[in-house]
């Protein structure tokens, strides 16, 4: 059982040790991706500020349906300072947001979708934008960001219709967490 003391946002010591054990995976995989320390820091540093907040997101998300913008606006924050300083990822992160933000935009605007999710996309984007040097490499991360995701939610969703019916939401953010963490550490940049 999940209790939300407070506001929801103050972490739990699992949560805070589900953020540090997602934050070694990125810098091994970043450690192995690049030769030098300041291009590993600038690929990793939005998805290790993603592997410190994606417990509580997951949990917020799931027990009140809202992504707080104090857990994803660090991640957007970063990401933004992490293209920032690489000037040659604009066109990857163009080409990110057009696949997985935009979609995800659209899905709000006729109340498929809350703008949490579509916040969280953007700190992907930014991710994927900053650690992928070609702008091709990055828009096929982003789909299969995407595919993994709608799959995930997808079947959430038919197992909450066959065991509930059909009566409430289904928080999407944790499938979006899923389909980031699958693309980031299973298949790697």
């Amino acid at each position: 059982m999940v209790v939300v003391q407070g506001d929801g946002l103050r972490p739990s010591r699992r949560e805070i040790g589900l953020g540090v054990c997602l934050a070694v995976l990125v810098a091994l995989a970043g450690a192995r991706s690049f030769d030098g320390l300041l291009p590993t820091l600038v690929f990793a540093a939005p998805a290790l500020v993603l592997a410190v907040v994606t417990p509580t997101l997951w949990r917020v998300d799931v027990v009140e349906h809202r992504l707080p913008d104090a857990l994803v606006g660090p991640v957007l924050a970063v990401g933004a300072a992490a293209v920032a300083v690489q000037p040659e990822r604009l066109p990857a992160l163009l080409a990110v947001v057009a696949v997985l933000v935009v979609p995800l935009i659209v899905a709000a605007l006729i109340g498929g979708m809350r703008l949490g999710d579509v916040k969280l996309s953007l700190g992907f984007a930014l991710a994927l934008a900053a650690g992928e040097c070609q702008t091709a490499l990055a828009v096929e991360s982003a789909v299969r960001l995407g595919v993994i995701a709608l799959l995930v939610g997808g079947g959430v969703a038919i197992a909450e219709v066959v065991r509930r019916g059909w009566r409430r939401s289904i928080p999407f953010g944790p499938a979006l967490l899923v389909g980031f963490w699958t693309e980031a550490v299973v298949v790697g940049p």
